[in-house]
Formats: C-alpha cells, structure tokens, sequence
C-alpha cells in the first residue's frame, strides 16, 4: 500500500479514453469469493467493514483502480463494489471499475453472451458502465474477431470506457489488437501475471510488444500472493488454497532475502514510499 498519496502526475491514461490510472490497484478477487479461498486463505475478519477500511483508505491515497470479474465469487465482488459506492458516495466518484467477461467455448455466440454478460455486470456493479472490460482469458477457440467485434461494439455503446484483455501471449495480443483496430477501437491494456517470482512478460517478448502497441501490462499477483512480502516462507507457506502458479518456496526465500538486503542499504525500508514523480 502506498504510504503518500499518488498524484496526477504518476497516472496512465487507459487508450480509446480519458480514463486514467495509477501504477497501483485493488485486485478484488477476494471479496465475497470464499468459494476459491474460504475463511484459510485471508484474513478471517475479511467481511465488509473490513474490505470497506481498504477501499477508503486506497482511494484516499489515489490508489482508484479495482479490477473485479463477473467470476469473482459468481459476481459477489462486482456486488461487494456496488455496496462500497453506496456507502461511500463522495470518495466513489475517483473509482475506476475494470471486470472480466470469461469467453467459455460453450457461451457462444460471443456476439450476444458478451453484451449480456457485461449487462449482467453492470446491473451487480450499479453502474450505467464501467472504466474498463476485459477478455478474461484467451481460452474460446476462436478467431480473435469474435471476440473484438462484441468488445468493440460495447465501446462504440458507451456501456465500457476502453477494452482489455487478460493472460494473452504476444501472438494473441497482436491479433485481437489487429481486429480491434479495424473497427476503430484501441486495445488498452493486457491483464497477467508478473512479479519478480514470474517475469516471463519480460523474457517472452510480452512487455516489449505491449510498448510498441501502445497497450498497458496491468500486473497481477505482483507480490506473489503475499510471498514477497516476507510473512511467509518456505517452512510458513501460505494458507487454504493460495497455491496459483506455485513456485518453489526455497528460491521465494532467496529472493525475499534479497529484498531484504535492498532494504536494509536503503535505510531500512520495508515497502516503498511511493510519491510523486513530477
């Protein structure tokens, strides 16, 4: 979490909108999905007020961007952000919503499951439309045109503010971004894993394609599901079902040690003090 708040200066601009973000955000994935996690992944106490104490204090600090899917807990999270801008209607307005439409092989035809799905989101979230909406991953089968013309087309509505996907490799960031463009809509952003326990992006091409096309790599799990944080190790591991792309926890030692050894020439920090770079 950021200790000063991020400013103006430090945000990206989402492409094919005005929407912008800051380099931080709020994976809510969590919120009301104990089905994936239960009570023995996270805290106990993660009820509302809880999850609410994180919101305010978040976008209080200008970390606005909550990133959610129609997945998450069968739509309990979009639920849980509708209860969280009832309850907190000024700081609200500087939220930035992104969710996740999953393209199943069985929902198609993408041309009418794809608006559904993002009506059936929007109706959850309360909202007339949202920052951004996300292909949550490339696993339909299909041409990437069925998927960027229904994308494109809920953009061209103003029901979604820009487009993204999630968990595309280089050849199939560069296709749907192809097909997008020839309807006129840019693709903003690829969703995927990348910590210093994952930089496959960097050493595959991805983060370099994603530079050239313009597209913002939004990083999940970018402190490895809590196992660079230093709370847990490799006779601590991580409780309940937090084993997503395991990675063996000897080497999540070393690098934490490393960590470790940064901080400590840097004055003891533990965290980076975040601030305003212009």
């Amino acid at each position: 979490m950021a200790s000063e708040p991020i400013t103006a200066q430090s945000t990206l601009t989402l492409a094919g909108s005005s929407v912008a973000i800051p380099p931080l955000g709020v994976g809510t994935w969590a919120w009301g999905d104990t089905e994936t996690w239960g009570y023995q992944g996270y805290d106990e106490d993660l009820g509302f007020e809880s999850i609410r104490a994180a919101y305010v204090r978040s976008i209080e600090l200008g970390v606005t961007f909550f990133d959610t899917a129609e997945g998450y807990g069968h739509g309990e999270s979009e639920r849980i952000l509708a209860r969280l801008a009832k309850a907190e209607p000024a700081l609200s307005e500087r939220a930035v919503i992104a969710t996740k439409f999953v393209p199943f092989p069985w929902r198609r035809p993408f041309a009418t499951k794809l608006r559904a799905s993002l009506d059936a989101s929007l109706e959850r979230l309360e909202r007339s439309s949202v920052h951004l909406y996300q292909i949550h991953g490339p696993i339909s089968f299909a041409p990437a045109s069925a998927l960027a013309a229904p994308l494109a087309d809920a953009h061209k509505a103003g029901l979604v503010k820009a487009v993204g996907v999630s968990n595309y490799s280089e050849r199939e960031l560069r296709a749907i971004h192809r097909e997008l463009a020839k309807r006129g809509v840019p693709l903003a952003s690829n969703q995927v894993e990348y910590s210093l326990l994952r930089r496959m992006p960097e050493t595959v091409g991805l983060l370099g394609a994603c530079r050239e096309l313009g597209v913002i790599l939004l990083a999940y799990s970018p402190i490895g599901q809590g196992r660079l944080t230093g709370k847990y190790s490799a006779a601590n591991p991580p409780p309940g079902r937090r084993n997503f792309s395991n990675h063996a926890p000897e080497a999540v030692d070393r690098i934490v040690g490393a960590l470790r050894r940064i901080g400590e020439k840097a004055g003891g920090k533990t965290r980076r003090r975040w601030r305003s770079t212009g």
